[in-house]
């Protein structure tokens, strides 16, 4: 996904990641860290090229950790995910969020404020 709205920014090479602190098979070097409720996350930035090896990078090779939230330094699209696998949000142009709705590879859906958690019936 975040290779497709790699191809939305201007700033492939200057991004900002996010990983929750909590989890417990990571071991991460001292960090830059901010928090939302209950949240305390680990700030990354690199290139979106740099986010395929970013376990590698941080010298955890073999961590279950997933990144939580990316964005552009230009603030063109917002990825974010909790640390529950089955969903992800992407707030975005309309033009790159019709790309990801038109992928069969997402089970992708609009967002609908006043509706609850996604389900498995998204189409």
């Amino acid at each position: 996904m975040l290779e497709m709205l790699a191809q939305t920014t201007n700033s492939r090479r200057r991004c900002y990641f996010a990983l929750w602190d909590g989890w417990s098979d990571t071991s991460l070097p001292p960090p830059r860290t901010f928090s939302i409720p209950h949240r305390t996350y680990v700030l990354f930035e690199g290139s979106i090229a740099d986010l395929s090896g970013w376990r590698d990078a941080v010298g955890c090779p073999e961590s279950s950790a997933r990144i939580a939230l990316a964005w552009p330094a230009d603030h063109t699209w917002f990825m974010g995910s909790d640390v529950d696998p089955d969903w992800m949000g992407v707030g975005s142009s309309r033009a790159a969020i019709s790309v990801l709705l038109g992928d069969r590879a997402f089970r992708a859906a609009k967002a609908d404020p006043g509706a609850s958690h996604p389900d498995d019936d998204l189409r």
